[in-house]
């Protein structure tokens, strides 16, 4: 079960809420991180530069379902997404060739929809 934040629209009982599907990412080291995640045909760290999320030390960010193009998290039952952290400093110093290549993450996390939900719906770095 993938964890659903629900958001009210209006205050009114007539409308219905409306859900996004999450995975929560937190950050509880002493300094800022970036995450991204996708569904990757292996380990590797996408190609093209990711859209990557900063989470200050002690905060956390929510990854949508939108955000992997993935409705509602459906292709988790069946596949595995990775989460990479990569220290913001090592972000704003390397171009993203060279952190793909060197392969220059903090961690990697790897789940399916069982696995997360067994987390409880959210990653804890470190």
């Amino acid at each position: 079960m993938i964890v659903v934040a629900t958001f009210l629209i209006s205050g009114s009982c007539e409308n219905f809420p409306e859900s996004k599907y999450t995975i929560r990412v937190r950050n509880n080291s002493t300094f800022t991180i970036s995450v991204c995640a996708g569904y990757l045909p292996d380990t590797l760290l996408p190609v093209n530069k990711p859209i990557l999320k900063e989470i200050l030390a002690g905060k956390f960010v929510d990854i949508y379902d939108s955000e992997v193009g993935d409705e509602k998290f459906e292709k988790l039952k069946n596949e595995r997404i990775a989460v990479f952290i990569l220290h913001n400093d090592t972000v704003k110093k390397y171009d993203w060739t060279t952190i793909k290549s060197d392969y220059k993450i903090l961690k990697r996390y790897e789940f399916n929809d069982k696995e997360l939900t067994e987390m409880g719906g959210s990653v804890s770095f470190p």
